[in-house]
């Protein structure tokens, strides 16, 4: 009988190595956290993915892909943009108050991870905030309409990006799913102001 395929050996441990680093962060999790975690080896580790480094990488690809297909993708088919960056708040609320799993933001925990700092690595968490930043501008642009400009669609999202780590970042202290989506609401209303220049 067959083993099963290496891409979905491969596929399962990357994902492994997600969990764990999004628990220890990049410089807690060790080359031993990370073996015991996904079992792989550490021949395997360091052959499959090129050691500690390339397996965060694979780890934070998976996680953007994630991010994509669970916020961003609804996002962009939401008929009514507005709904949509609400129905993204309630999401993200519901992804930071499960019963378990890790909570937070794994690109925003390697951002203050001191041992983070390797260009490419800075490069995979700067391209997963402008794509999740990209798609709320999106949005907000569209619920703006003819009140607002590329500019202040822009700097909405920004700030609408920026209020909802804060909120991830709330969720880590008191997951408390009222209160969060209140906050996540107030700040899709300010940002709405804001795309549509008010």
């Amino acid at each position: 009988m067959a083993g099963r395929p290496i891409e979905c050996d491969r596929a399962e441990a990357a994902r492994k190595a997600t969990e764990c680093f999004w628990r220890r962060g990049y410089g807690r999790a060790s080359v031993d956290d990370l073996v015991r975690g996904t079992g792989l080896s550490r021949a395997g580790l360091y052959g499959d993915f090129g050691g500690k480094k390339g397996l965060f990488l694979k780890a934070c690809e998976l996680y953007s892909t994630a991010a994509r297909e669970r916020f961003i993708r609804p996002l962009d088919a939401a008929r009514d943009p507005e709904s949509g960056l609400r129905s993204l708040v309630d999401e993200v609320v519901k992804a930071q108050c499960k019963g378990k799993g890790p909570r937070g933001c794994l690109m925003a925990h390697a951002l203050s991870d001191e041992e983070a700092k390797a260009p490419d690595i800075r490069r995979a968490i700067a391209e997963h905030f402008r794509s999740l930043e990209e798609a709320l501008a999106r949005a907000l642009a569209r619920a703006s309409g003819s009140r607002g400009s590329a500019q202040t669609a822009a700097t909405a999202a920004a700030f609408l990006l920026n209020a909802i780590l804060g909120l991830v970042q709330s969720a880590r202290l008191a997951p408390a799913p009222t209160r969060l989506r209140a906050i996540g609401r107030a700040a899709v209303d300010a940002a709405l102001g804001i795309a549509r220049g008010g």
